[in-house]
């Protein structure tokens, strides 16, 4: 993952672009809150989890915010 070799911004990119390809990718969704919060922009961080369980409920629980 592009944030784990400290590329933030890079990963975030890409996952914005991932969603307005695909605006119900969970996953998408997830990948972008976890950038997110890296980022220290818990709030938007957290609004991507919860439209990400909206989408999928399996999802719930797969981070803490």
């Amino acid at each position: 993952m592009l944030c784990d070799l400290g590329r933030e911004e890079e990963a975030l990119a890409d996952y914005e672009q991932a969603i307005i390809n695909r605006p119900d990718y969970a996953e998408g969704y997830i990948n972008r809150a976890i950038v997110l919060k890296a980022l220290g922009r818990i709030g938007e961080a957290r609004e991507d989890y919860q439209r990400a369980i909206s989408i999928n409920p399996d999802l719930r629980g797969v981070m803490e915010i």
